[in-house]
Order: C-alpha cells, then sequence, then structure tokens
C-alpha cells in the first residue's frame, strides 16, 4: 500500500504538494495535573490536549505536531507547534493560553515563523468545542482570524481557520485533523513505566472486559487526512487473538493478530490483506489496568534504501470501547497516522 497524506496547519501558507510514503505490504516529561488543579480551571476545556504530542500532515509529507504541556502554575498552557520534513522549510510556532485574573477569560498570545507573525486573541468553549478570535500581525499585514476546535475523542480533534474578510464576512481557509501520537515512552521503554502490571501469569491474556465483538467506523489515511477513506469495522478479540475486518473502496478487507509471550515481553504475528499479506511479527507488551490496558505492538520494514517501521496498538481503557490505531513511522517524520477503528458494542 502507498500511504499518501496531506493537510494544512494554523497559520501556515495554503497549499502543498502530494507526497507519498510506504506501509509494510511492500512522549517528553508527564505533562498532566492533578484532576483538582483543573477542575475549576477555565482552561479545563483543553486539559486532555496536554497530555501527549498531536500530530497531522500536509500533502506534501510534511509533518505538523503540536505538543501541550502545563505550565508549573497549573493555570496556563504552553503549545509548541513545528513541522518536520528533510525537504520543506523548518516552521516553529509557540502558543500561550492563559487565564487572564481581570476577567476570567482565557487569552491566547503566540508567535510563528511565517511572515515572523504575532497573534493574541480571546477563547471561548463550549461542549467539546472551542473557538479563538485571533489578531495576527504579519510583518505589518494585521489580519483577524477565527480558530474552531471540535474534540471528537481523546485521541482525535478537528480543527477549522477562517478570516474576516471586509465586505464578504468570516470565510473558511482550511481544516485538518490532529491525531494524538503514540508515546515515545511507553513504545521504547516498557520496562520502566511505573503504572505497568505484568500480570502473575507467564502467558499474555487480553483484557477478559473486551471480549467478544466490536463495530464502529474505520478510518484509513492514504492522501488527505480531511478526507480518510471510511468503512464500516468490526474488531473481534479473544484470549490471544484480535480479527478484524473493514472495506476500501468496496472490496472487503480483514487482518488477524495472534500473540504469544509474557504481557511484559510479546511477541505478535500479523497478517492483513491491505498492508500486509506476508505475515509480519512484531513486538511489544500490553500494559494492564484497572481500567482494562493497552496493547502496543511494533516493528520495522525496509523501504528502499530505508528503514520505516509500523506501529499497532489496542486501547482496552473504557468499557464500552474498543479503539485500535496504526501508525506509520516514517524517516525524518515520525508515527503517523494510517488506521483508527473506533468499536463499541
Amino acid at each position: 500500500m502507498l500511504l499518501r497524506v496531506g493537510a494544512v496547519s494554523l497559520f501556515v501558507s495554503i497549499g502543498a504538494v502530494a507526497g507519498t510514503a510506504c506501509s509494510p505490504r511492500t512522549r517528553e516529561a508527564d505533562a498532566t495535573r492533578p484532576t483538582a488543579a483543573i477542575e475549576t480551571n477555565p482552561l479545563q476545556g483543553f486539559a486532555h490536549l496536554a497530555s501527549g504530542e498531536w500530530t497531522t500532515i500536509l500533502a506534501s509529507g510534511t509533518v505538523l505536531r503540536e505538543t501541550w504541556r502545563w505550565e508549573e502554575d497549573g493555570r496556563s498552557l504552553r503549545v509548541i507547534g513545528g513541522s518536520f520534513s528533510p525537504t520543506s522549510d523548518p516552521w516553529h510556532e509557540e502558543q500561550i493560553f492563559f487565564v487572564d485574573p481581570t476577567t476570567n477569560t482565557v487569552r491566547v498570545r503566540g508567535s510563528n515563523s511565517f511572515r515572523n507573525g504575532t497573534f493574541e486573541g480571546t477563547v471561548t468553549f463550549g461542549e467539546k468545542t472551542a473557538q479563538a478570535q485571533i489578531d495576527i500581525d504579519q510583518e505589518g499585514d494585521v489580519r483577524h482570524l477565527v480558530r474552531h476546535w471540535m474534540f471528537v475523542s481523546n485521541e482525535r480533534f478537528d480543527t477549522e481557520l477562517l478570516e474576516v474578510i471586509e465586505g464578504e464576512g468570516l470565510v473558511p481557509l482550511v481544516s485538518w485533523t490532529y491525531l494524538r501520537a503514540p508515546s515515545s515512552d511507553a513504545l521504547h521503554q516498557p520496562a520502566e513505566s511505573t503504572t505497568m502490571n505484568t500480570s502473575p501469569t507467564s502467558q499474555v491474556s487480553l483484557p477478559a472486559s473486551h471480549h467478544g465483538a466490536w463495530r464502529g467506523e474505520n478510518r484509513l489515511w492514504i492522501m488527505d487526512p480531511n478526507k480518510p477513506f471510511q468503512s464500516d469495522g468490526t474488531i473481534e478479540i479473544g484470549d490471544r487473538t484480535v480479527r478484524y475486518t473493514w472495506s476500501h473502496e468496496g472490496k472487503p478487507q480483514t487482518g488477524e493478530l495472534t500473540l504469544k509471550g509474557q504481557p511484559g515481553a510479546l511477541q505478535a504475528t500479523w497478517t492483513d490483506t491491505f498492508h500486509a499479506r506476508e505475515p509480519f511479527t512484531l513486538h511489544g507488551f500490553l500494559e494492564l489496568s484497572p481500567e482494562g490496558g493497552v496493547l502496543r505492538l511494533f516493528t520495522t520494514y525496509d523501504a528502499g534504501e530505508a528503514t520505516w517501521g509500523w506501529i499497532i496498538e489496542l486501547d482496552f481503557r473504557d468499557s464500552a470501547a474498543c479503539t485500535m490505531r496504526m501508525s506509520n513511522v516514517m524517516p525524518g517524520l515520525g508515527a503517523v497516522p494510517a488506521v483508527l477503528l473506533e468499536g463499541t458494542r
């Protein structure tokens, strides 16, 4: 499979050239704060973003990342944005969301490297939404922008940028989708995880709470992350097996994972009629928790002269959901979204 993805990010010049990537078929210090610290904070609408890195991808193949972190005061959020591509100009943005003590409103200030932009504005929250009214100065050219966020889940948010144009009103500029990036700490340092419970048994066993059938929407990213291919999907969880189905352009697709080993050091055999027609061997671990846990698997593969990677995650932490994520790890770019299947009973 060729994985082609595209998008545009905040205050970046609009327009990009489609890029290509491959598939196996051929997180910094803890940013969370105690719940009590944010329960009454006007910034709590952004609280779930401050626990990891978020990515979206331009059509050129450039990966745009946002990392949200609480400041030491627990009353402001710092957001660092940047692009990673060996073929594009570097781009950097920094934002600070804070509470104005005189009005108790949420404000944002920041700057980015596109036309030396500096900006500030006011943020309001709705139910699973947020909106910022922003004035940005780009080398003396002042523009009035509006940014919308829609929090689809704890793993994804959709966002849109619009501009106030005299005589035309509010004009949409661009929209894109951000997905939570897998934690590099969790992937590469499982033995040091303070929350990992490797179970008293020597044989891995997926959480019994999630055994059985799940159904939901499957999303596949090939070109534009704003327009993923969508289809009905299923996941069937067994003690040591995961089977799933979906479709692409009307053609049914299936996949299967078979696990063996210890929860803290396990092996999986993976086949997929679209991504991995020949069996692949992945390694990883099952991080157990009272809520269920997370299965994390990863492998590498050769794509031409480069070494690429593939990550599969099964999330069992929500008793009412079973989520499967796949990410492609590109040289110079890192993990980018490939598949998201969100199942419910």
